[in-house]
């Protein structure tokens, strides 16, 4: 897609060249000359404002305020070269050389603001950031200057409870939700994934399932049509995942709209899931996209529970006793973040097992 616009676009370009050299060139005589390149500048001026109406389709309302100031671009180009051309066709020096002025500005405007203005500050900001950084680091910012999807205040709500026949495990109820920003002119491929390593004791009970919850609002089809949707296992007949190799897995490829200057664009996303682990474990949250914001809340905690949440900046994790953690920073692909559940030690005991914790979602992945 991106590759036919730029094609387009440099047409375009081309064709408007082209007809404003037709126009000037024809302001000697040539009065089919004239003819030809008004004509060529209005198919091309006009291609490109619906070429600009059809990109806006795709996320219908949500983009009505990024396509109108891009048609309010284009309709004052239009007005300038029509207005530039009609001066220039009168017999008065000072009104050609108005209109002449007025033509150049349209044109110049046509070309650089469209395939200049972006690209070049896009360059400068990076050259400044970067500039005397080794390769690897400006890598890394250019990795960070192509943000187009980010993940904000990703909320955990832990729920532990004791097992009802085995004293050494613990049932673990994860709840999740989080925000998605698209930062773009244009909706964005989002692949919603919710994965958790598959457990066959959980099958065997009176609940079996290990994906219960799924759900996202504000979210978009590939057709640019609303596609927000709300699954839970209990009304779904069965376990939402389906078996991939030691995994319960859930996915679905969504398209997030861009924000709008009100915000009220924000897509969301939540799950829920359960898991049986040994009493003493580590989830280890391995972020496949940007986060930024995290909250965790252990819910009713078991009095033999101790809980201690982790990062690469530890003095960044602030702790509310042994229920609440909550960090600012952001968290790049990549990074993690451990929580560990333990059973308090007692006198004498000085040794603590720990078992990885499994995959979930795009934000926890042990193999990501």
């Amino acid at each position: 897609m991106k590759k036919q616009s730029l094609l387009l676009w440099s047409i375009l370009f081309v064709l408007i060249l082209i007809g404003s050299a037709l126009v000037l060139s024809g302001l000697n005589g040539n009065e089919f000359a004239t003819k030809f390149g008004l004509l060529i500048l209005v198919i091309a001026i006009f291609t490109g404002l619906v070429n600009t109406f059809q990109n806006g389709k795709l996320n219908n309302e949500i983009q009505k305020e990024i396509v109108s100031k891009e048609l309010n671009f284009w309709l004052v180009i239009t007005v300038l070269l029509v207005f530039g051309i009609t001066l220039m066709i009168f017999h008065n020096e000072l009104a050609n050389k108005f209109g002449e002025a007025l033509v150049v500005a349209g044109v110049l405007a046509s070309t650089v603001d469209v395939f200049l203005k972006n690209r070049l500050a896009s360059d400068v900001f990076k050259a400044v950031l970067g500039h005397h950084l080794p390769i690897e680091l400006q890598h890394q910012i250019n990795e960070i200057c192509s943000i187009q999807i980010y993940r904000k205040r990703l909320e955990i709500r832990l729920k532990i409870e004791d097992h009802k026949t085995d004293p050494s495990k613990m049932i673990y109820h994860f709840d999740a939700k989080y925000k998605v920003n698209n930062i773009s002119v244009k909706p964005q491929l989002y692949s919603y994934k919710v994965a958790v390593e598959r457990h066959t004791d959980i099958e065997q009970e009176p609940e079996p399932f290990q994906i219960k919850q799924v759900g996202a609002n504000n979210i978009l089809n590939a057709d640019g049509h609303k596609d927000d949707f709300e699954l839970d296992a209990n009304q779904n007949g069965g376990d939402l995942g389906r078996t991939e190799d030691r995994f319960r897995v859930y996915k679905k490829d969504v398209y997030i709209p861009p924000l709008t200057n009100n915000g009220n664009s924000e897509s969301s996303f939540w799950l829920v899931t359960k898991q049986i682990f040994p009493r003493n474990c580590k989830e280890t949250i391995t972020f496949n996209d940007v986060v930024i914001g995290v909250d965790i809340e252990i819910v009713n905690p078991p009095s033999w529970l101790d809980v201690n949440v982790t990062t690469l900046y530890p003095n960044k994790i602030i702790r509310n006793g042994n229920r609440f953690f909550k960090s600012e920073i952001a968290f790049l692909p990549g990074q993690v973040l451990k929580i560990d559940l333990k059973e308090k030690k007692e006198s004498g005991d000085s040794t603590v097992n720990e078992q990885e914790g499994s995959e979930k979602s795009n934000f926890s992945s042990t193999k990501a």
